[in-house]
């Protein structure tokens, strides 16, 4: 199968796999989206109230309410890197927070080095990161803000990412999603759409879920990833 693709995931998650397949993931809390020996992407996923459910998929054929991209999280090399709102839980329409290894750091024009692991550097969109690890992967990170709901939602595009498994991993011949974490693979797209509901978010999404010990995120005191599992 084809890997070292231009997986992303965007706005209320449409996500593009390793190989170009397109399908939408409108769940609550965090997923790990691409997973290797060397890297680990994940994202906060958290609904928002809108006037009417999104349509059927055009891969999946599911209906769903509205979950959004809100915070994202990586690990590279011996860091850990996040971009999210304000941890304390208040909107903010100034901007998002980004922290190296849980300290809330500046980035000036000349972005940020981190030594033999790549550096991170601002883009040309306003409050746009780009990171730049070593073998040449670029993950870019888009921000947007919805006045409307009051929550910022996040663009994550990659080039050059050699992971193949999460959400935006690689789907193998004969299968209709990414494998899952201990390697079983989903099988062919079931023919009744209530299965593939079933199989897309309780199997599939709750084996990429993150939990307390394997998030990358940063936590005001009192919160955790059972935090996010609930629409606020």
């Amino acid at each position: 199968w084809i890997t070292g693709g231009n997986p992303y995931t965007n706005g209320d998650p449409h996500i593009k796999t390793v190989e170009g397949i397109k399908y939408d993931f409108q769940a609550a809390g965090e997923f790990v989206l691409m997973r290797d020996d060397d890297l680990e992407i994940q994202a906060r996923h958290t609904p928002v109230q809108t006037d009417a459910p999104l349509g059927p998929n055009g891969y999946t054929g599911i209906t769903s309410c509205v979950s959004l991209n809100t915070a994202f999280a990586m690990r590279v090399g011996t860091h850990r890197i996040t971009y999210q709102p304000n941890i304390i839980g208040r909107p903010d329409p100034s901007g998002l927070q980004l922290r190296v290894d849980g300290k809330l750091v500046q980035m000036g024009a000349r972005g940020i080095s981190l030594a033999t692991d790549g550096r991170i550097m601002p883009t040309s969109a306003p409050g746009g990161v780009q990171i730049e690890a070593t073998g040449g992967s670029v993950i870019i990170i888009t921000p947007g803000w919805w006045e409307r709901y009051q929550v910022w939602y996040l663009n994550i595009d990659t080039r050059k990412v050699r992971a193949t498994m999460g959400l935006m991993g690689a789907i193998i011949p004969g299968n209709w999603l990414p494998a899952l974490p201990n390697g079983n693979m989903m099988g062919p797209m079931p023919v009744s759409v209530t299965q593939r509901y079933k199989d897309l978010y309780d199997v599939f999404g709750k084996a990429w879920r993150v939990n307390d010990s394997t998030s990358l995120f940063d936590y005001a005191p009192g919160t955790s990833t059972q935090t996010f599992l609930l629409s606020i």
